[in-house]
């Protein structure tokens, strides 16, 4: 197992060599190219993985044993319900896996492998709340109907006050309900948590009223719902954040140190 890890780590080691100089640059915060939201409602950048940390994982991790990368992808797994990175808990970790006696393995070996575990991280970490703002999307666009529909009922009704509140209503708006509802809660069904919404069938003049309340209901529940979503992406976007600075500060340290090596051979 060791010389595994070493060859691999060797192999990254002859990477690293091509400086800091790309890191630091991607580590700026960039722009990438965001889903069109509801007006009023942004989604928020997702700092990407520097180029640079994804081909020092991929020429390392295809050369670990396969119970390595195993236990790579579990300890990325757990790292996604930790509410924050610990680097010593996470390097006493890669010790006591790979280097029990604490003597096969050096620092810059163990750095390494720490690296790659965090690596994977904010891999799951991406996957995660790209899942999660598909889902305020999805949230965002159903409040928005359900918003415009309530202001069509609202209008329906003060051009209908004055018809007797039992009679069938018979108006456009009232015969587009059924259909309208039926969009609102196919759309539903692929939320986080499914809403439904009243759809009294027949309608009268006097269950507009009703309908409105009810769609009120489900705006503020979805509404709840949004709020959720975006403390959990916000919590998350800045453990991720974490990872990758951590992460970065650890690649340069590595890189710092093969520098030196090779400044001081003869």
């Amino acid at each position: 197992m060791s010389r595994t890890i070493g060859m691999a780590i060797s192999v990254m080691q002859g990477i690293l060599l091509i400086g800091i100089a790309g890191i630091a640059a991607a580590q700026a915060p960039q722009k990438s190219a965001e889903s069109k939201a509801p007006a009023g409602q942004e989604q928020p950048a997702l700092r990407p993985i520097p180029p640079e940390m994804s081909r020092h994982f991929q020429a390392i991790y295809p050369k670990l044993q396969p119970s390595a990368k195993a236990w790579i992808d579990q300890q990325a797994r757990i790292g996604a319900y930790r509410p924050a990175l610990d680097v010593a808990e996470l390097n006493a970790a890669v010790r006591k896996r790979f280097d029990p006696t604490n003597k096969n393995l050096s620092d810059m070996d163990i750095d390494a492998l720490v690296a790659m575990v965090m690596f994977e991280t904010a891999q799951n970490d991406e996957t995660n709340l790209q899942n999660m703002m598909n889902q305020m999307q999805a949230v965002n666009s159903q409040k928005q109907e359900i918003r415009e529909l309530m202001d069509d009922i609202k209008r329906d009704e003060a051009q209908n006050a004055k018809q007797n509140q039992r009679a069938l209503c018979a108006s456009a708006l009232c015969k587009s309900l059924p259909t309208r509802f039926a969009t609102l809660h196919a759309a539903a069904g692929k939320l986080p948590h499914p809403v439904i919404l009243p759809s009294p069938q027949p309608l009268s003049y006097g269950d507009l009223a009703r309908i409105e309340a009810g769609l009120q209901n489900g705006f503020n529940s979805m509404n709840d719902m949004s709020q959720d979503l975006q403390m959990r992406i916000q919590t998350l976007m800045q453990q991720r954040t974490q990872t990758l600075d951590a992460m970065s500060n650890i690649m340069k340290k590595i890189d710092d140190t093969s520098i030196a090596i090779l400044a001081n051979m003869k």
